[in-house]
C-alpha cells in the first residue's frame, strides 16, 4: 500500500491479487488505477501518417479517409495486442495486407495492418492477452514503407488512437468487495499509523 500527497490532496493505492491471479493497484474503494489498454502496439520511431478524414494516399494518389495512424519501425519489429481480447480477423485483407483485428469487448476493437507475418500459433477466435506478440512489422498491402497501420474503434467507429482517453481496467466486482476490504484494511490501517507517526514527529520538530 502507498499514500502520497499531490497539490494538497492525499491519494492512496493498494496492491491486490484477485481470484483469477491478476494483480493490480486499486483505491481503497476498489477503483482500478490501471489502464485497460496500452497506447501503442509497438516501439516505433515516429508517426508517418496521422488520423485523418481526408489524407492524400501516397500510392493511390487521391484523397480518402485514413482511419488510423501509421507507426514507422524496422521490418520485423514485434507488434503486441494493446489489450485482452479475441481475434476476429487474421489474414490478408485488401489494402491492409496482412491484418489482424481484435475484439476486446462490446465497445472496443483494434486493427493492425501491413504485417510482415503473423506470430506462430495465432488463429481466428483465439483469446490473446495484453502485451502478447501477435505479429511483426512489414509493408504488405498498400504500404510505401515498413510500418504498422493501427486503428482503435469505439462502438465500431474509428477514433484517433493518439488522443483517445484510454479506459481504466475493471473495478473490484461487488461480490469480491468484502474479500478485497478484508485483505487491504490491515495494510491501509498500518499505512495510516505510519503516516500519523511521521506527521507527529514533524510537528514536534517544527515546534
Amino acid at each position: 500500500a502507498v499514500t502520497y500527497t499531490n497539490k494538497g490532496q492525499m491519494h492512496q493505492a493498494v496492491q491486490y491479487t484477485d481470484r483469477h491471479g491478476t494483480t493490480d493497484y486499486y483505491t481503497p474503494t476498489g477503483y482500478n488505477l490501471q489502464k485497460s489498454y496500452d497506447r501503442y502496439p509497438l516501439r516505433f520511431s515516429h508517426i508517418t501518417s496521422p488520423f485523418s478524414t481526408s489524407r492524400y494516399h501516397p500510392i493511390l494518389h487521391y484523397r480518402r479517409p485514413h482511419y488510423g495512424i501509421d507507426l514507422a519501425a524496422p521490418i520485423g519489429t514485434p507488434i503486441h495486442a494493446i489489450g485482452d481480447g479475441r481475434i476476429a480477423i487474421v489474414g490478408r485483407k485488401s489494402g491492409y495486407g496482412n491484418m489482424i483485428k481484435i475484439n476486446h469487448n462490446d465497445i472496443y476493437s483494434t486493427i493492425y495492418g501491413h504485417l510482415l507475418r503473423f506470430q506462430k500459433g495465432i488463429y481466428r477466435g483465439m483469446y490473446v492477452k495484453r502485451g502478447q506478440i501477435i505479429g511483426y512489422v512489414g509493408r504488405s498491402g498498400l504500404a510505401s514503407g515498413p510500418h504498422c497501420h493501427f486503428e482503435f474503434h469505439v462502438h465500431h467507429q474509428p477514433t484517433n488512437p493518439s488522443t483517445i482517453a484510454l479506459p481504466h481496467a475493471d473495478p473490484i466486482a461487488k461480490r469480491d468487495l468484502p474479500h478485497f476490504k478484508r485483505q487491504t484494511h490491515p495494510l491501509l490501517t498500518e499505512l495510516q499509523a505510519h503516516r500519523g507517526g511521521r506527521e507527529g514527529a514533524e510537528s514536534k520538530a517544527q515546534s
